[in-house]
């Protein structure tokens, strides 16, 4: 069967127009292909009228869908806007969060930008502040305090070295008794 169909098929050379899918057959127009068709092939089943169908978009069906379709779209839109309107707003706040943090490492934060600050970030800012702070109070009393210590050692040392000198020249005076003593019993031998 095969081959019968390609030694067929290569009898057949150029076909133009509207081909009969049945009998092949070239035809010159859809009108001609049609009643040809339905003369030849088709079946007393076939060749009845078709029955009028309304137009697609007035049956109930898809004007419900029609319907639902423009309220996806709608909903589609509005969720589009909600989520550009909190990227925005999300946007805002890293700008802002990025300010604060910058002022912080800084040391250039105003009470004005804290004040204007939403409430939970408000409160972790004062905090933040509040604990460097104590902190920086905390160091500069261990400074103060090393500060203080190093004078007191500092006068102690001072007040050593002039112990030291003291001794010192008491012993320098105590050598020369000594020496004079010395020389004294070895004058009287």
């Amino acid at each position: 069967v095969l081959t019968s169909l390609v030694v067929w098929m290569s009898d057949v050379t150029e076909v133009q127009g509207f081909l009969c899918p049945e009998c092949m057959l070239s035809l010159g127009s859809s009108e001609e292909l049609m009643v040809h068709f339905n003369s030849k092939h088709a079946s007393e089943t076939d060749q009845k009228k078709p029955v009028e169908r309304p137009p697609v978009t007035e049956l109930p069906e898809v004007t419900e869908l029609i319907k639902d379709y423009d309220q996806l779209v709608l909903g589609c839109f509005t969720q589009n806007k909600q989520l550009d309107e909190e990227v925005k707003r999300t946007s805002a706040k890293v700008t802002l969060l990025e300010s604060v943090l910058r002022s912080l490492l800084e040391d250039t934060i105003s009470t004005t930008t804290v004040a204007n600050l939403e409430e939970d970030l408000r409160s972790k800012v004062t905090d933040f502040l509040e604990r460097r702070t104590c902190a920086q109070t905390a160091q500069e009393a261990a400074f103060d305090q090393a500060v203080s210590d190093k004078n007191q050692a500092l006068e102690r040392v001072h007040s050593l070295e002039g112990k030291l000198a003291d001794t010192a020249q008491s012993l320098a005076t105590a050598c020369e008794s000594l020496q004079n003593a010395n020389s004294r019993v070895l004058e009287l031998e």
